[in-house]
């Protein structure tokens, strides 16, 4: 008899274990996609189940705790992991990692081994956390990898440097327990996610494909909402994600993402002025404390927002603004107007109005700069793209060029006929 292929031993495995797959649908592989589902034998309609993954079947730090959740497979005995767990410091997902590295190692005698074998391994990774030089320049300038930034406080190294922390601090306690670590590297390690659900993971996401995801006691179904033809991929849809979140977590990108952002940092501001930034904006700055997370904002185009904008917070309601958080616009407004730097572009005009001119003319020359920041390093980008990394990050890198563009051209329709003389500031704000 000849031996199993990965895909059948899965199938196989996925089945005897609990796990049901829709008898239309049927896994293929392909360079584009990797493995995929296809609905080869007839249509999937709306409604159906394409696939449901039992909890017994799913991988976390679940399988090393002493007394797991029904039906979940207790390897708290002979799994070292399970050493980590009284460590407060150690995060369940980082816990989960290394129960799926050391899961790795142990090959077939790993129960979850016909599901590891078809992970990608370290050559096939395509998220920055993995990129070669050459994939990696296509970052340059961006958020992921601004050179103007420390490597250490990019995107990319803040990533990198949290898992790597998580990940010698779970090997240090492991080390200390008197457990051999020597096979156990962060370069060994294939997935980020603290919860597994084998098989379903597979399908592919597409933007805009209705499913539905159904969880009972832990058991995962998927089920269409459309219909899907006979010899067609089988989508899943992850919720709406910009291009920076799906490249971070799952190594692709969607060219024209209706979903893409920029993100955009303030630093980090006195106790005093953050305290007014938490009474004046409370939906936004929530912490007694900075916190870096908060001083996170995201610019969206103006042709990717909804028809209206806000004004919330007494923004104005100016269509130079609509790619502008309204929490990013107040934030500066009470920051500069404290620090009592608006530039007074006519002396015959005073208060609240100008003082608004002069927040658009600070973020126009901080949306140039960031622009400019990307497209410094537009000379070292290969003529073409050679691998999947560095297609799907010139795809972001696009992305990124394309909605700073259109904010500061929106910027620069407001402000210019100021600067030229031709319309009054109180002109300007009559839309």
């Amino acid at each position: 008899m000849e031996p199993l292929s990965k895909v059948d031993e899965l199938t196989q495995w996925f089945g005897e274990n609990g796990g049901h797959l829709n008898e239309a649908i049927e896994m293929f592989h392909s360079c584009v996609y990797g493995y995929h589902y296809v609905a080869k034998s007839r249509p999937i309609d709306p409604k159906e189940t394409v696939g449901r993954c039992p909890f017994s079947l799913t991988l976390s730090h679940l399988n090393v705790i002493s007394a797991p959740p029904a039906g979940i497979l207790n390897c708290s005995l002979e799994s070292v992991c399970s050493k980590l767990l009284d460590n407060p410091k150690i995060n369940r997902g980082t816990i989960a990692i290394l129960f799926l590295a050391e899961q790795r190692l142990r090959g077939r005698d790993s129960f979850w081994f016909p599901y590891i074998q078809l992970l990608p391994t370290e050559v096939d990774m395509t998220t920055p956390l993995w990129f070669k030089d050459e994939e990696l320049v296509y970052l340059k300038g961006t958020n992921l990898l601004s050179n103007n930034t420390p490597p250490e406080k990019t995107s990319v190294g803040q990533q990198e440097g949290l898992y790597r922390e998580q990940w010698e601090l779970g090997i240090s306690e492991l080390k200390d327990a008197g457990v051999s670590t020597d096979n156990l590297t962060c370069e060994n390690t294939k997935s980020s996610f603290p919860v597994l659900y084998p098989v379903l993971d597979i399908f592919n996401h597409r933007l805009g494909t209705k499913v539905g995801w159904q969880f009972h006691k832990g058991d995962f179904n998927l089920c269409l909402e459309e219909r899907v033809e006979q010899g067609m991929q089988v989508f899943n849809n992850y919720s709406p994600k910009g291009n920076e979140d799906l490249l971070m977590g799952f190594g692709f990108c969607i060219p024209d993402n209706p979903y893409d952002q920029v993100a955009v940092r303030l630093g980090e501001i006195q106790p005093e002025m953050h305290r007014k930034l938490r009474d004046d904006i409370p939906d936004h700055w929530r912490s007694e404390t900075w916190e870096p997370k908060e001083s996170v904002f995201y610019l969206r185009a103006a042709s990717q927002y909804t028809p209206g904008y806000s004004n919330m917070y007494g923004v104005p309601k100016l269509s130079c603004l609509r790619g502008i958080p309204p929490e990013l616009a107040k934030s500066l407004y009470l920051i500069i107007l404290d620090r009592n730097k608006l530039a007074a572009l006519s002396e015959e005009v005073a208060g609240e109005k100008k003082n608004w001119v002069g927040i658009i003319d600070a973020l126009l020359h901080q949306m140039e700069y960031t622009l400019m920041g990307i497209n410094q390093w537009n000379g070292e980008l290969p003529d073409f793209p050679s691998t999947a990394g560095a297609k799907a990050a010139l795809i972001y890198r696009t992305g990124q060029v394309k909605i700073l563009e259109e904010v500061i051209s929106e910027l620069k329709k407001f402000m210019d006929p100021l600067r030229a003389g031709v319309v009054s500031i109180e002109d300007s704000f009559m839309e």
